[in-house]
């Protein structure tokens, strides 16, 4: 798995319905948080992440463009969960609000 996140990685995030805006953009608040869980796309499926939460959106961004916005990333891999921590703020959430793309609604 590596200890090391490398820039060219997509990162996954779950959003709930209600923090989904009607033109399908994420509201900056599923991005507000101390600590940021995502998923490393090559280390799971869509399938894995949705499990347990199979009526969340999942949006992209990579770790480069999360690093450009001011993130740092760190693994923090809870088995069978290959999630990271990203260290984020309320003007780094908008940030990646404005960065994350939308994989699956």
């Amino acid at each position: 798995m590596g200890d090391e996140v490398s820039d060219d990685e997509t990162l996954w995030r779950r959003v709930g319905r209600l923090n989904i805006k009607p033109d399908g953009t994420p509201d900056s608040v599923a991005f507000r948080s101390a600590e940021l869980s995502v998923h490393r796309k090559h280390l799971t499926t869509l399938d894995a992440v949705r499990d347990e939460y199979p009526d969340f959106a999942v949006f992209e961004f990579t770790a480069r463009e999360a690093r450009d916005a001011g993130v740092t990333l760190k693994p923090d891999p809870p088995p069978p969960d290959h999630a990271l921590a990203c260290v984020s703020t309320s003007k780094k959430a908008k940030r990646l609000r404005d960065i994350a793309r939308l994989v699956v609604a």
